[in-house]
């Protein structure tokens, strides 16, 4: 692909690049030179990324997980190539030397890459002959990443890599001091995910809020201070959203008498000032053990003098400049309170400001101060660190421990059970042996405390970026009937059965408003008898409710994820559908690949949609007698996530009502459905070629088949009728009639 235009900077949004009517300009902390421009955000843009994502939701959510996870190791590829531009305006917006940037740039692929391998499996909690309890985690929503300033490139990987395997759209905020590499992240994102799925908003201090704040957001995931995260989560409360916060850091290191001392000083001491000490997880405080505390403080004055502070883009620095002013001042501040506090100094000054070059600090090292000082109760985060003395593992355990944060903390040692030992009594949410500062995308991250909620990275990377979902498969479905059970949206195989014939098709059958699933045990077992394999679905809102259709977008993913796991197993499939359940089938097949080859060569298809529709009308009664003269506003119901109408005539079933409910009605209401027209032309034809079929339970009261034939073929290619007479009896209580029905179609049309 061509190469990225690093001049010039836009939002990205719904696949395009965007640009705003009011635009800022970053400061490179080096020279003190303004940056090109970016845009400003405003809640308009926030609604028009937020409204392209949610419409991108369901199609990515739908994306098999291999391909989520071969688009983004292929975006990952495509960054890699792209390394040295990516790099050059890393030091340019953020100020590290230009190899810690080059390294930012790998760091960032070997999570997309490392995280695109992560599997995520199903947890079958129980599996016994009486039932089989599985938890599942699907795509949660509209997810918004906030990154920080100090890493604008692997800490986006952090969030994006997650939310985009986990079947989520991204809206990445960057920090308003570094916004140019993010929002080079999206545009080049966009070669490789649909538009609205990967976006990008750049803005100032008011675009947060109006994110965290948006009751379109479905989860937040936040990098930055304990003080700002508070804010967040606060905002988030108010519409609970799922949120993760990797928060502010106050990180010990132990250093025993064991260790060879000018080794680890240089390495202690390069983690502590990694990127000017502007890392949550850098050291921010020494304990060294008393026996070696002299020989350890000479050698970690001796490295840091040899450290070079300067331009990122010069050759031999490794000391860039702090980011930004406000990061500056508060540095400033600290290095009073020091002065105030009579602080020994080892090495560097606490005088420092802005000079002709930028925002530069030479490395500080204060030795042993008090344990109630503010450079050992507060996170710095700028190129300055205390080392302190310490003798008795007890008390190094509760001096390292005496923090409100928790995120990192790292022991040095020789001796394994020390290592061990003293590990297990630190309360951080990561804790190093003779390493620090050290992650990888199968491991996860995250801090306790006020250090922040939840992980990133490893498996809780996509656990976090998704809602879990416990299913329940009772023993009335664990027959070997091939009966495949679909609960409350997820789906599950349940034992195959050896006897089935491989060239039968399988039925997915989706019920009717208000049907319970007991009401389809005989028809299933007939099916089982006859040799085919069943699916039974469930959807989510459909069944047993008081609004059937209120949650439509869920009930079409549920039969769609059945369908696909089908026909990927090369299965031929016919959908039989009853009532409401029709409005459903019709959207879940539209659109669907519907001749799918499996891996074993098979090739699978849907042959079939069957319309099971029943016009059942007790003697001298009509439909609107039967709704008390008041049609249903079925449109006013449907879900408005869902793209067009519903393809098929819409219905309203009463045949598995309660008996209070049935006892409101005439004693002679012994029918399926009640069919309510409404004029064809308000529908539009939906599959050009898949057969769809009609099987018509009736009775003497019913409206002719000739005009329900009439209105059913305007609605679609030719369909096929059968009819099954029922004379006030529900079609589900004659199952073996209803499958004669059913292979009269299925032996008219073929797959």
């Amino acid at each position: 692909m061509a190469s990225l235009n690093f001049s010039q900077f836009q939002n990205v949004i719904d696949g395009k690049l965007v640009s705003t009517e009011k635009t800022r300009h970053g400061i490179n902390p080096a020279t003190l030179e303004e940056l090109p421009p970016v845009p400003v955000s405003t809640p308009k843009d926030v609604d028009a990324a937020i409204a392209a994502a949610k419409r991108a939701f369901r199609g990515w959510a739908d994306t098999p997980l291999e391909d989520r996870q071969k688009a983004v190791s292929r975006y990952a590829d495509a960054l890699l190539e792209q390394k040295d531009e990516f790099a050059k305006m890393l030091v340019l917006e953020q100020g590290k030397p230009l190899a810690f940037a080059e390294g930012e740039v790998q760091s960032a692929v070997t999570m997309f890459k490392g995280i695109a391998q992560l599997p995520f499996p199903e947890e079958v909690v129980e599996d016994t002959a009486e039932r089989r309890v599985i938890t599942r985690y699907v795509p949660i929503g509209v997810s918004v990443g906030i990154v920080p300033w100090n890493f604008p490139l692997s800490l986006a990987s952090f969030k994006l890599a997650p939310a985009l395997i986990a079947g989520n759209p991204i809206i990445l905020k960057p920090s308003p001091f570094t916004p140019y590499c993010g929002l080079k992240l999206a545009e080049l994102g966009q070669s490789f995910f649909p538009p609205g799925v990967f976006q990008v908003l750049s803005g100032d201090d008011h675009l947060g809020p109006w994110l965290t704040a948006h009751p379109g957001v479905d989860k937040v995931s936040f990098t930055g201070s304990t003080q700002t995260g508070i804010k967040v989560m606060q905002s988030c409360a108010t519409t609970l959203k799922r949120v993760t916060l990797e928060l502010g850091g106050n990180d010990p290191a132990i250093v025993c008498a064991s260790v060879d001392v000018p080794s680890v000083a240089a390495k202690v001491a390069s983690l502590a000032l990694y990127n000017s000490g502007q890392v949550c997880i850098a050291i921010k405080r020494a304990y060294v053990h008393s026996d070696i505390y002299q020989e350890f403080i000479t050698e970690v004055t001796r490295h840091v003098r040899s450290l070079k502070t300067g331009n990122g883009l010069t050759d031999g620095v490794s000391v860039g400049p702090v980011q930004n002013a406000l990061q500056l001042d508060r540095i400033k501040n600290l290095m009073s309170s020091l002065k105030t506090e009579n602080l020994q100094v080892l090495s560097g000054s606490l005088d420092t400001g802005v000079n002709e070059k930028g925002y530069f600090v030479e490395p500080v090292i204060i030795e042993n101060p008090p344990d109630d000082s503010k450079i050992v109760t507060e996170e710095p985060f700028g190129p300055i660190f205390p080392i302190l003395q310490w003798s008795s593992e007890d008390d190094v355990i509760r001096r390292a421990n005496d923090s409100d944060m928790g995120l990192g903390a790292s022991v040095w040692t020789q001796d394994e059970a020390q290592a061990d030992r003293l590990a297990r009594k630190l309360e951080a949410g990561n804790v190093w042996i003779n390493a620090h500062l050290e992650l990888q995308p199968d491991a996860a991250f995250g801090g306790h405390k006020m250090s922040g909620i939840g992980s990133e990275l490893g498996m809780a990377s996509g656990t976090y970026c998704a809602r879990g979902r416990v299913k329940r498969v009772p023993s009335i479905f664990t027959a070997s009937t091939s009966l495949t059970v679909l609960l409350r949206g997820s789906h599950h195989s349940m034992a195959e059965d050896k006897v089935m014939s491989a060239d039968k098709t399988t039925f997915v059958i989706v019920p009717g408003a208000w049907q319970l699933p007991s009401s389809w045990e005989p028809f299933i077992s007939v099916l089982a008898a006859a040799g085919y394999p069943a699916v039974c679905v469930r959807p989510p809102t459909l069944g047993g409710t008081t609004l059937p259709l209120a949650g439509l977008a869920d009930d079409i993913a549920a039969v769609r994820d059945t369908l696909n796991v089908l026909l990927k197993e090369g299965k031929r499939v016919t959908v039989l559908c009853h009532s409401a359940g029709g409005v459903v089938a019709s959207n879940a097949v539209e659109g669907l690949d519907t001749r799918t080859r499996s891996a074993s060569g098979l090739v699978g298809g849907v042959g079939h949609v069957i319309f099971l529709t029943a016009f059942m009308i007790p003697a001298g009664k009509s439909i609107l007698d039967m709704l008390g003269g008041q049609p249903l506003p079925w449109m006013e119901l449907m879900d408005d996530r869902v793209v067009g109408v519903p393809h098929m005539l819409p219905e309203i079933a009463f045949n598995d009502l309660d008996i209070d409910a049935q006892r409101k009605w005439s004693a002679e209401m012994t029918h399926s459905s009640l069919a309510l027209f409404t004029a064809p032309s308000r529908f539009e034809p939906w599959s050009d070629s898949i057969p769809c079929a009609y099987i018509y339970c009736t009775n003497d009261n019913a409206l002719p088949c000739a005009v329900q034939q009439q209105m059913a073929r305007q609605m679609g290619p030719e369909p096929v009728f059968a009819v099954l007479h029922a004379s006030h009896v529900p079609f589900l209580s004659v199952p073996d009639r209803l499958l004669e029905a059913i292979e009269e179609v299925l032996g008219r049309q073929r797959l």
